[in-house]
Formats: structure tokens, sequence, C-alpha cells
């Protein structure tokens, strides 16, 4: 895919043209419009088809803007095709330009799949990431210092502390209480006793 490329000057040069004045906007657009058809098609030698020129031009006079634009010099006929002459060197520089930025694309892409393929075939070394074993060597330095600091040489065993149950409460049950499951399971509790 090209896409058209207009110089600063591109519309500067196209008003210099002697067009009709009740056809210098009918001109206009449909010269930008020739211009972006020899671009969709890579025209090298920026012409067209006579017969494709209300295919792609949308002016309802575009067939007397054609004949204006050839009156003037813009564009000139040569057989049964219509050769751009305004802007002809910036459209040929710029297809030649995208066309070797494609090819240049598809041997960078061409020589990436290859490395890729290469890269695919050969074993692959297994390296443990540096994230992972910085993890590791914390949580280990870590559990080390726990188990060192909570176990000293000098210091008794701590005698085990038996859980903290909650209180019942007389109050409404807390959300997560329901009256009638703990008398399902009180029941349950006593027959399997």
């Amino acid at each position: 895919m090209t896409w058209a490329k207009y110089g600063a000057h591109f519309f500067d040069d196209l008003v210099n043209f002697e067009f009709p004045e009740h056809l210098d906007d009918a001109c206009q657009l449909t010269h930008t419009q020739a211009v972006h058809f020899v671009y969709s098609t890579e025209s090298y030698d920026c012409s067209f088809p006579k017969k494709k020129l209300l295919r792609f031009a949308t002016s309802p006079r575009a067939q007397e803007a054609g004949n204006a634009l050839v009156a003037a010099g813009a564009w000139e006929v040569v057989g049964t095709r219509v050769r751009l002459i305004h802007h002809r060197e910036e459209i040929r520089q710029s297809l030649a330009a995208q066309n070797a930025k494609r090819d240049r694309d598809r041997i960078a892409a061409a020589r990436k799949r290859e490395r890729e393929q290469k890269a695919a075939e050969q074993p692959a070394e297994r390296k443990p990431s540096k994230v992972a074993s910085d993890v590791a060597d914390e949580s280990v330095a870590t559990h080390s210092f726990i188990h060192s600091s909570s176990h000293g040489i000098d210091e008794e065993p701590q005698e085990e502390v038996e859980p903290v149950m909650p209180l019942s409460s007389s109050g409404p049950p807390l959300e997560d209480e329901d009256p009638e499951i703990d008398d399902f399971w009180s029941g349950v509790e006593e027959a399997a006793s």
C-alpha cells in the first residue's frame, strides 16, 4: 500500500495554472484525485486510462475539469491514457521510496523469521530468572533470621498457648451467624455423641 504525498508547494503550484474561473475548484479536486489514483495504482509513468477518470473523480464537472487540466498543461493525453505533468517528479520519487521501504521491510521480516526459526530449533537453555533467584535468596534469609531469633540458643522454648475463643454475645447474631444453622449443628453434634 502506498500513500499520497504532497509537498507544501503542491496547491500553490496548482493555483498558478490558468483554469477557467468556473472550473477552478473542479480542476483542483480532479487533479488531486488523479494524484491519489496514480499512487493507488503505483503508476510510475504517472498516467491513468482516460476511461477511469469518471470512476475516481467525484466532481460533477470532472470531464470539463480534465479538459481544462490538459489545456492548462497540468496533464497531457498520450493515446488512451492521461499523464500527469504537474507534481510528476514528486510522485515518482515518493513511489520509489515507498517501494524501496516495502522491500527493506520484507527482507527484514524474512530475516527475523529465520532467526526465530533457528532459535526455536535449538534446545533452549533454561536460565533461572534473576528475579526468581533474588526472591528465593530473600525468602531463605528471612526464614533463617526468624527461625534463629525465635529459638535462641540460651532461651528456653515457649509454652504453647491455647487459641482464644470469642465469647458469645447476648446481642443480635452477627452476619455470618444464623441461629437456625447453629441449632441444626448442635443437634448433629448431640446425635453423633
